[in-house]
């Protein structure tokens, strides 16, 4: 790491109202907010939002419906939906007349079960690209979060503020100092929020996003299926998705997550499991769906 790339760690959330001051500010109250002291340096950082602000605006609209949704669901079973080829291999019948949160392509499956409720997450700026027009015809509840804040990042175009169905989230950020510019950038380490209005603790997967909404929404068991985390038998059960992030390593990038999840709902008292047939995962426990349901 060079003298000029240095993650400013020591503020990594800010709130709506606060982000809104940092955002206006000129580049000494920015580093006055970050606190970052630059040493023998003299020179003025460029600060690059890039579309943090239009995430920001997209996320204060809908906040206000989003914490409405708090324990909406209280004490019920909640269904987090991956979707890994094991979705191939799984009676979804179970699921009727289920509490689910489906993420990414998961809306395909709803011809296979009828439930009571259902929300979609999603994240990857790729997959909500890929999607664009399913999604602007869905009427389920959208969760829409964002890995990157590059300037195309983000769909504006249809990413419409204040759209009844649709809630924005951001995720938990470091603010990185890199060769005299300082961005946000998501923090992609183990963590659990209890309010995703303010932010959510995305991992390496959407799935980690779909357990802390459904841990927000009241649940009392959470029953993960679709989560193979191993790619032995291909990416998804969609045959549409090409790529995955190649340097993905479940013993590295999941399962600190998932024992971290799981350790947490269990000390306020809240079930997490494991319902996919196969797969990697061994930090939860496992039943099957039917028994899960």
């Amino acid at each position: 790491m060079t003298r000029d790339s240095r993650k400013v760690s020591a503020l990594r959330y800010l709130d709506p109202r606060t982000l809104r001051g940092v955002w206006q500010s000129r580049h000494l109250g920015l580093l006055h907010a970050l606190k970052l002291h630059l040493v023998n340096d003299w020179r003025m950082p460029a600060v690059d939002l890039g579309s943090l602000p239009i995430w920001l605006d997209l996320c204060r609209s809908s906040s206000h419906q989003f914490r409405k949704m708090k324990g909406q669901w209280e004490g019920e079973t909640v269904v987090c939906v991956g979707n890994g080829p094991s979705i191939n291999q799984t009676d979804l019948r179970c699921l009727d007349g289920a509490k689910v949160i489906g993420t990414n392509r998961a809306y395909m499956l709803l011809d296979q079960f009828s439930p009571s409720e259902f929300c979609l997450a999603i994240q990857d700026n790729q997959r909500m690209v890929e999607l664009e027009s399913d999604l602007q015809r869905l009427s389920c509840t959208l969760l829409f979060g964002n890995l990157y804040f590059t300037p195309d990042s983000v769909p504006a175009e249809w990413m419409l503020a204040g759209r009844a169905n649709q809630f924005c989230y951001l995720p938990y950020v470091d603010w990185v100092h890199d060769e005299g510019v300082i961005r946000p950038v998501a923090n992609f380490s183990p963590g659990f929020s209890s309010d995703p209005t303010k932010y959510v603790h995305y991992g390496y997967s959407i799935i980690f996003s779909a357990i802390q909404f459904a841990a927000y929404f009241g649940a009392k068991r959470i029953v993960c299926i679709g989560i193979d985390m191993d790619f032995s038998q291909g990416n998804s059960f969609s045959k549409d998705v090409k790529n995955i992030f190649e340097p993905f390593r479940y013993e590295q990038h999941a399962k600190p997550n998932f024992e971290l999840m799981h350790a947490h709902l269990a000390s306020v008292g809240v079930e997490l499991v494991n319902a996919t047939p196969g797969g990697a995962v061994d930090a939860l426990p496992r039943m099957t769906l039917k028994d899960a349901i």
